[in-house]
């Protein structure tokens, strides 16, 4: 829920006397994830245990005693997410031949100059992740320490990014 203080009144007519009063009330459930099947029809289904929707404490959960970055990033999931994938990547082939074996290339646009290490690192785990997830999604971090760069402002201040610029 971005932008909404997690303290925030919710409203409503039983706000005095309901058991959830904000977002933070209800957390887990406003954070938790889902995938769709590949072929649309609905919700993938995580298993037995994890059903359909994927909580914030599930995730943390199954990622707990592992120790390498990059496995920490992946979801209770992301073995049914990555199967999925492959189902959908096939059918995209068999519609799209000519594209077939082709990268699903992806660039991040990092908003600010200097990156620091510790993000370049971040985006690197990231983008390993989704190599993971399939070996033909790749994504790339766009960043620079120009801030004249024409490409930077396009991106930053152009809107080509979707995003807006706000203030406090």
């Amino acid at each position: 829920m971005a932008k909404v203080a997690d303290g925030s009144e919710i409203g409503g007519k039983d706000q005095s006397n309901s058991k959830i009063k904000t977002p933070y009330d209800v957390r887990e459930e406003i954070n938790s994830l889902f995938a769709l099947k590949s072929d649309g029809t609905g919700k993938l289904k995580f298993g037995d245990k994890l059903n359909e929707d994927l909580s914030p404490l599930e995730n943390d959960e199954a990622v707990k005693n592992i120790s390498t970055k990059i496995d920490r990033l992946k979801s209770a999931g992301f073995e049914t997410i990555k199967q999925e994938m492959e189902k959908l990547i096939q059918e995209f082939d068999k519609k799209n031949p000519e594209l077939s074996g082709k990268e699903f290339s992806f660039q991040y646009i990092y908003p600010f100059i200097n990156i620091s290490a510790g993000y370049k690192e971040a985006f690197e785990n990231i983008s390993k992740t989704f190599e993971q997830l399939h070996p033909r999604l790749k994504l790339s971090v766009f960043h620079t320490t120009n801030k004249d760069d024409p490409k930077f402002q396009a991106l930053r201040t152009g809107g080509a990014n979707a995003t807006e610029l706000v203030s406090w």
